[in-house]
């Protein structure tokens, strides 16, 4: 009898053992997945980190440009009579551009607006004679 005991109790604790080892092994599984994807989440946030820096430094350098640009220049005037005056004496878009360090699409937008302009006094004085 106390040898029947003895092996139920031992083939009951092994089944204890075994249900548990189960458990362990399942919360190994789940702790490794875990630990990948706080892996793969810190990847993409020393990732993010870095294109936002990056950013942040190529702002602050254009904005500093900008700045020296700015102190330097007179004023918009100046800038727009410059800008048109090299337009009459026959430069091209990325010449005057390269000239004065803007871009050929500020060039080209403050010639379009120089002419509107123009026009519209042209049109406003015409208006004017006839009334």
């Amino acid at each position: 009898m106390i040898l029947t005991s003895l092996m139920v109790t031992v083939v009951v604790l092994g089944l204890v053992q075994t249900v548990v080892s189960v458990a362990l092994i399942r919360r190994f599984k789940a702790l490794r997945q875990t630990e990948a994807r706080v892996e793969r989440f810190n990847d993409a946030l020393a990732l993010l980190t870095e294109a936002t820096e990056s950013g942040f430094r190529s702002t602050a350098a254009e904005l500093q440009r900008v700045a020296a640009v700015q102190r330097h220049s007179e004023g918009p005037f100046e800038l727009q009579r410059r800008l048109e005056r090299a337009a009459e004496l026959g430069g091209s878009v990325p010449q005057i551009a390269g000239q004065e360090g803007i871009s050929e699409g500020e060039v080209q937008l403050r010639l379009h607006m120089a002419r509107a302009n123009q026009s519209a006094s042209e049109v406003k004085e015409n208006h004017v004679g006839t009334v």
